[in-house]
């Protein structure tokens, strides 16, 4: 498989911004990015998820990663959902469960297989897409409409699971990151912990909202596999979080693929660089290697 041809040329996509979902505020939209002259990833949808301290950003946080990802045949569909301050918890997770309805329903229109679907998400947004992927069957919000069907017992019935989530220097642990960022007692700790607050409220949401605690509890009996990138200098997510995560899944027979990133900081793979090169060949070989596994089982 010929992936790192496609590193050096991001000129063979499009892309365009599309309404996917009604609130009673407004219009989400969608970026959906697209291949040109296909590649190794074809036939593959990825779902993305914007980081931003669950408060903040939007779809296009992701343009460099999604472009490259694209380049290599994949139809990267890049979400807006609601977040902090205005919204709180489960919202997100909501939205981007319906995203991933919406994505299942056009995936002819998209080019690409219901079954290859998998999500990925960079900071809070890794969290968000993690915890979409654990509740597929969230109940949909009965206040919004999504594009493409016509009654809230339409959109229920559409499968919301993912065959694998990409997960890039996320705080999976709300309450554990919230009370690390708490402990720095700077400027960036203060942004980290108000944002934290915007979306969870509280603590006893944010302890509700982790996932290493939800696994452990027994919560989910289906795991999706995990791509986990982390950066080795990262000032936003403690490693301790990362090996909660993962020795979770571990005790609960699930998978996670970690990478640690050498010399590198939080969100280093949103713009090119070495590391961001190599980060985006790994997650390439680890989405080519869930996607061929989901469409041969093993008997």
């Amino acid at each position: 498989m010929k992936i790192t041809e496609n590193l050096e040329d991001h000129t063979n996509v499009s892309y365009e911004d599309v309404a996917y979902l009604k609130h009673n505020n407004g219009e989400l939209y969608a970026r959906i990015w697209r291949s040109l002259n296909g590649g190794p990833l074809q036939g593959v949808g990825i779902v993305d998820v914007h980081g931003g301290a669950w408060s903040a950003l939007d779809r296009t946080s992701g343009d460099f990663y999604n472009q490259v990802l694209c380049s290599m045949g994949a139809t990267v569909i890049s979400l807006d959902f609601r977040c902090g301050p205005k919204y709180h918890h489960p919202t997100a997770v909501r939205d981007v469960c319906d995203g991933v309805r919406w994505v299942r329903m056009h995936a002819s229109e998209l080019k690409i297989k219901q079954t290859q679907i998998v999500s990925i998400g960079s900071s809070s947004g890794g969290h968000i897409a993690l915890m979409a992927a654990l509740n597929p069957t969230l109940s949909v919000d009965p206040t919004i409409e999504l594009n493409g069907f016509n009654s809230i017992e339409d959109i229920n019935a559409v499968d919301a699971s993912v065959i694998g989530v990409g997960v890039f220097w996320a705080p999976v642990d709300p309450l554990k990151r919230f009370l690390y960022a708490e402990n720095l007692r700077t400027e960036h700790g203060n942004r980290l912990t108000s944002n934290t607050e915007a979306y969870f409220v509280d603590k006893e949401t944010m302890k509700e909202a982790s996932i290493p605690r939800l696994i452990n509890k027994g919560s989910y009996t289906n795991l999706p596999p995990i791509f986990f990138a982390e950066a080795e200098h990262d000032r936003n997510v403690p490693s301790v979080i990362v090996n909660d995560l993962c020795d979770a899944y571990a005790n609960a027979n699930g998978f996670v693929s970690r990478r640690l990133y050498g010399g590198t900081q939080h969100g280093f793979g949103q713009q090119d660089g070495t590391k961001a090169r190599e980060f985006l060949l790994d997650l390439a070989m680890w989405i080519s290697q869930t996607s061929n596994s989901a469409s041969h089982p093993a008997d």
